[in-house]
């Protein structure tokens, strides 16, 4: 046995000895904390139908087509490759995700990896209406 393998060992042991001699005295507070603060930081789960609607964005091959279909103000490829963003930050593409929405048909049409942009709004929108509900 190496001396890194007894290193790793003892450091194990020494943690469940830790564990076991503190459990009688110390009391379980449960998830409740943990969810108080998930909430005070606005960080919410991915919903649940978020990876279908991300795999469709995973296929964008950055082509920048979909510019085509945008206005000067709004950059719908910017968008698209944020579409993995986390779901805390999806207040920050609201306007952003209606913006794609109204485009997708036409993206739809010009898009050469048939990107899912609709979904990916969709997506945004989802994660921004989980962090507004209690």
């Amino acid at each position: 046995m190496s001396f890194k393998q007894l290193k790793a060992l003892w450091t194990m042991g020494l943690a469940l000895l830790r564990k076991l001699l503190i459990l009688p005295f110390v009391r379980n507070p449960g998830a409740r904390p943990w969810l108080v603060r998930m909430r005070q930081e606005r960080l919410t789960a991915t919903p649940a139908g978020a990876w279908p609607r991300l795999s469709t964005a995973g296929r964008c091959i950055g082509c920048g087509l979909c510019e085509l279909a945008g206005t000067p103000t709004t950059s719908p490829f910017a968008v698209i490759l944020a579409a993995g963003r986390r779901p805390e930050d999806a207040d920050l593409a609201v306007a952003e995700a209606h913006v794609l929405m109204r485009a997708a048909a036409d993206i739809a049409r010009i898009c050469p990896a048939r990107v899912g942009v609709d979904d990916i709004a969709t997506l945004i929108l989802d994660n921004a209406r989980a962090l507004d509900t209690p």
